[in-house]
């Protein structure tokens, strides 16, 4: 489980929220917030959603969810000038 991972040294809890390339959901990445609901953020490694972002509200859903941040692959995001 998640708190075993932390328990072992974990540094940052990834949660796939991609139901289709994962097999995760948004449920998931609630109930790993919900399991570590009674320890102070400075005492637990940040939960981070892994997703395809193809939205900016994806992120915002996943914020609304409990993650502490998101994962963005650099190499997926196309720069403009």
């Amino acid at each position: 489980t998640h708190v075993q991972l932390v328990d072992c040294g974990a540094d940052v809890l990834l949660v796939t929220t991609d139901e289709n390339c994962y097999g995760g959901s948004v449920e998931d990445l609630r109930a790993v917030k919900a399991a570590f609901a009674d320890v102070p953020e400075d005492d637990r490694p940040p939960i981070v959603a892994k997703d395809i972002y193809i939205h900016p509200l994806q992120i915002a859903q996943a914020v609304d969810a409990g993650a502490d941040g998101v994962l963005l692959m650099a190499s997926l995001v196309r720069c403009v000038d």
